[in-house]
């Protein structure tokens, strides 16, 4: 066998013309390393795209979906009216969680 890693211990090649090495590895620590690249590229990922991540007392649009069960349109109208103060940093909305609390009180029927 010429160059290449078995577990963690590197092999020397004896033939200095060989160009590839070969590393022999268990599929756990294949898994493991193909693991630990994915974590890595997508840690780079997050940190190139720019996410917006609000406080704990704001909720993002996608949030505020979730949790009041409206439809998109239908916190845009409440926003375009008035009924639903917001705040946009680039292309993110973010609504205070008190401020959806709110509009539901708002329009209780009694």
């Amino acid at each position: 066998m010429r160059g290449g890693y078995v577990g963690s211990r590197l092999i020397s090649a004896s033939d200095s013309r060989d160009i590839m090495s070969i590393i022999l590895t268990t599929n756990d620590d294949l898994r493991a390393l193909i693991e630990s690249s994915i974590t890595t590229v997508l840690e780079k990922t997050r940190v190139t795209a720019n996410v917006v991540s609000p406080p704990p007392e704001w909720v993002s649009n996608r949030d505020a979906l979730d949790l009041t069960g409206l439809s998109r349109s239908s916190l845009a109208r409440y926003r375009k009216n008035g009924q639903l103060p917001y705040s946009k940093v680039g292309n993110n909305v973010f609504y205070r969680r008190a401020d959806l609390l709110a509009l539901f009180e708002d329009n209780m029927v009694a």
